[in-house]
């Protein structure tokens, strides 16, 4: 019995292990990037949503999540508590975008939007698309960059959201970030 319940554990914390995501071409979903450097793919359990997710510093202090193939009526987030979360149509505007992905942030994270900024025509896997920034405070209460770039393909959004803390480790990724997003393509 013992070893029964050493072996559950072992599984289990297999599971849930962080694996090593390298440079070089990776697909996530229907995006295919090429991150510049190491980052660690974060278990889906412990990802926001449940949103595939990775980090180079910890998902306390910097994080991008890859929100891909979300159809026409369904929200940002998949998951048994997606009750209250906006959802997103095929037809909507860049402005209203950003307006279901601020009001996302809102309630995953119990945040605040302290600060936003320009709306930005951006290229995005091939189509046409935006990029946007904004600051939030969750309720950690440490204040939060994010960075948006998505578009819509075949009546589907795909999008990168990239989030850290404000200081130090926002500035301290975002030049590859923006590097991922300028080589994405999407099937």
């Amino acid at each position: 019995m013992r070893n029964l319940l050493i072996g559950f554990a072992i599984l289990v914390a297999g599971c849930t292990s962080y694996a090593l995501v390298e440079s070089g071409p990776q697909k996530v979903k229907a995006i295919t990037i090429e991150p510049p450097q190491a980052w660690n793919k974060v278990p889906s359990m412990f990802s926001p949503g449940g949103v595939p997710t990775w980090t180079a510093d910890g998902i306390s202090l910097n994080s991008i999540a890859f929100f891909s193939q979300i159809k026409d009526g369904e929200p940002l987030i998949s998951g048994q508590k997606k009750e209250g979360y906006a959802v997103f149509r095929a037809d909507m505007l860049p402005t209203e975008l950003v307006e279901i992905v601020e009001s996302t942030v809102a309630k995953l994270y119990g945040a605040t939007i302290s600060s936003k900024g320009d709306l930005r025509p951006l290229t995005f896997g091939g189509s046409p698309g935006f990029e946007y920034d904004f600051e939030f405070l969750g309720k950690d209460e440490l204040p939060r960059r994010a960075y948006v770039a998505g578009t819509v393909k075949n009546s589907q959004l795909h999008m990168v959201f990239y989030q850290a803390a404000r200081m130090h480790y926002y500035n301290r990724h975002l030049a590859g970030i923006a590097q991922m997003v300028k080589g994405a393509s999407i099937d």
